[in-house]
């Protein structure tokens, strides 16, 4: 029988985990699909979220697992038969919501492609959107190009667009007030230095302890900071 090249917990035997040279490009790939079809095994949207590479350092190969960047930010969802209707604030630091679908089976679907049931979920997942959020105002669109940009009052009005565009149209942007974008990418919100000024001083000077510090009084300082110990680097 052929032997092994990942385990169903995504683990490298140690045969190809260790090794004195790169693995061949056609074991790469063996390895990369039985990874899939494993991620598939536990569920069929994970080969459509994660992103895996085969990754090498000085001294041993192993799996890098990673979910996909549009998938990152999702800060609201919602499952209706096969679908799920998913909303990400956009990276652009613009003050809209990118929504867009995920087919269980067969990954990102375009709204386009959709079927006349699945805009009605859709219109359905916005709607419970904004009732969570108390949303007035919003406004619809299918492109943040701002020579392209067409905004709608409506999300009706916004699928019928769709519906008689001659190009497809992969998802929707939802245009939300400034203050509900911060709270969902709330990277973009001022960093509070009055209170961490005086902190940076006093550190411990474990590395550990100093990132659990900072962590502690803004959790986004963890990413910001390079906390290092003395003389390291």
């Amino acid at each position: 029988a052929e032997a092994e090249r990942v385990s169903a917990a995504l683990v490298l035997p140690a045969a190809l985990a260790v090794t004195p040279e790169m693995l061949p490009r056609e074991i790469i790939d063996g390895i990369t699909a039985d990874a899939t079809a494993a991620l598939r095994a536990m569920d069929p949207l994970l080969p459509h979220l994660i992103e895996l590479k085969l990754v090498r350092n000085q001294r041993k190969n192993f799996l890098n697992i990673r979910i996909r960047n549009d998938y990152m930010r999702i800060v609201f969802h919602v499952r209706r038969e096969d679908v799920h209707y998913c909303f990400a604030p956009v990276y652009t630091l613009q003050p809209y919501l990118r929504v867009f679908l995920l087919h269980v089976q067969n990954g990102p679907l375009t709204i386009s492609s959709a079927t006349e049931a699945q805009r009605a979920d859709l219109q359905a997942a916005v709607g419970e959107y904004i009732r969570k959020h108390n949303l007035q105002g919003e406004h619809y669109c299918t492109t943040l190009d701002p020579a392209r940009r067409i905004e709608h009052a409506t999300l009706p009005a916004c699928l019928g667009f769709v519906r008689s565009s001659a190009d497809p149209v992969a998802h929707l942007f939802i245009r939300v007030p400034s203050g509900l974008y911060r709270r969902h990418f709330a990277i973009t919100e001022p960093l509070p230095m009055e209170h961490i000024r005086p902190l940076l001083p006093s550190l411990p000077p474990a590395r550990a302890a100093a990132q659990a510090q900072l962590a502690a009084s803004c959790p986004y300082l963890r990413t910001l900071l390079d906390v290092r110990e003395p003389g390291y680097g």
